[in-house]
């Protein structure tokens, strides 16, 4: 800390003491966010200006008004957890005295909230896009737009008096729901915006242990099966750039196919090759917006 300070000054001191201090008073007297509703403020701001602003601070000395902008979003699904987690806890807290913001509104003004937050969403994304804060591969969260329907239609009703079979976190209803939407429209946003800074053939490494539809993404559009099928690689049309690349290397390797996980392979070399021939579909070439730096089909080809 002492040497981050020292490298980039007294800022970096104030997000570390704003991330503490929310941190620690969140629970703690005499302040406790939580007891008083400004817990799910405090988590926003943690999670994203904080957070998201701290870290590109340090790592670049600068602080333009797009990063804050870009910090958003994906507080906002974190903050929507909060609040689904709160709305189940509403009567706990209530009879505690945790005035959560869920017990200050009531359930039903939280939950109206809690989607109207999820919306806000895909606004917030749209908008930077808009305004050029951010790449146009962002826009893949849009992916998740028919889970946020289902999630929307749970929210719309009030939860059920007992647990579905085989529901593992019962009393927890609407914290799950929330939840669920954020792991994928979180992951894809956060995935649109690695695709900026660096070829998709990494982006796609690095998601490539994750659930089957993720690896879906890259090929659906395309035409081709799923990327990872058990521990082998798919190459379904066999006419298209991407399954031609796939097809060069075979199978995957075999990382974690002892888990039963279908979708078990890792990164390797069809994957990484994979990755380059979809971000070589699109368009010849490709600004990263603030970046300044222009990738060219060229440029991302794989040297053998």
């Amino acid at each position: 800390m002492v040497y981050l300070i020292w490298m980039r000054g007294w800022p970096v001191l104030l997000f570390a003491l704003a991330g503490l201090l929310i941190s620690v008073f969140y629970v703690a007297p005499p302040i406790r966010l939580k007891h008083i509703g400004l817990g799910e403020l405090g988590v926003l701001l943690v999670w994203g200006p904080l957070m998201i602003g701290g870290v590109y601070y340090v790592a670049a000395g600068d602080l333009p008004a797009w990063v804050w902008g870009a910090s958003l979003p994906y507080a906002l699904l974190t903050t929507t957890v909060l609040i689904g987690k709160h709305v189940d806890k509403h009567d706990q807290d209530k009879a505690r005295g945790i005035r959560t913001l869920p017990v200050l509104l009531g359930p039903g003004i939280s939950r109206a909230l809690n989607v109207s937050l999820m919306v806000l969403f895909y606004g917030l994304v749209v908008g930077l896009v808009l305004l050029r804060w951010a790449s146009p591969w962002i826009l893949i969260s849009f992916l998740v737009l028919g889970r946020l329907v289902r999630v929307i239609r749970i929210y719309r009703e009030p939860n059920p008096a007992q647990p579905p079979p085989d529901y593992p976190v019962w009393p927890l209803w609407y914290v799950s729901a929330a939840f669920w939407h954020n792991k994928l429209a979180g992951a894809l946003f956060v995935a649109g915006a690695d695709c900026a800074a660096r070829p998709a053939a990494a982006v796609l490494g690095a998601l490539a242990d994750q659930c089957g539809e993720w690896k879906r993404l890259g090929a659906v559009p395309f035409g081709t099966a799923p990327l990872c099928s058990g521990d082998n690689v798919s190459a379904g049309n066999p006419d298209s750039t991407l399954a031609q690349s796939m097809q060069s290397d075979g199978r995957c390797r075999e990382a974690s196919s002892e888990r039963g996980d279908p979708c078990a392979c890792r990164t390797c070399a069809e994957t990484r090759k994979a990755g380059y021939a979809l971000f070589q579909i699109g368009s010849e070439s490709y600004s990263p917006l603030k970046s300044g730096v222009r990738f060219s089909r060229k440029a991302l080809t794989p040297s053998r």
